[in-house]
């Protein structure tokens, strides 16, 4: 669904913002074929405007509450193999989560 959606908005010429969640139970690879799915999209509409990569962490609040947050290094492995694969013209934005308060105000974001 999420690649139709890249499709559908390059056919139709829409600027589009993309990303990647990671420790949500993918593999490596799993991630790999989805930075290079972005690529083939972007290479064939050019709409692609920037790729999020974004690790997954627990919410206290939420269904997954339970669920392993994502290890730093697959984290820093997955922005890594997006720069080499999407390269030096894409915009790439890491957003670390640091916080399990899904409330905004019990949360900071620190870089």
């Amino acid at each position: 669904m999420r690649l139709r959606v890249l499709t559908d908005a390059g056919r139709l010429s829409v600027p589009f913002t993309t990303g990647i969640l990671v420790g949500i139970g993918e593999s490596f690879v799993e991630r790999a074929e989805s930075i290079l799915a972005i690529r083939k999209t972007h290479k064939a509409f050019g709409h692609i405007q920037e790729v999020i990569v974004q690790n997954f962490r627990a919410k206290d609040d939420t269904a997954m509450r339970d669920v392993d947050d994502a290890a730093l290094d697959e984290f820093l492995a997955a922005i890594a193999v997006s720069r080499l694969i999407l390269g030096p013209g894409m915009r790439i934005q890491r957003r670390r989560t640091w916080c399990r308060s899904t409330s905004a105000a019990h949360c900071s974001r620190r870089e």
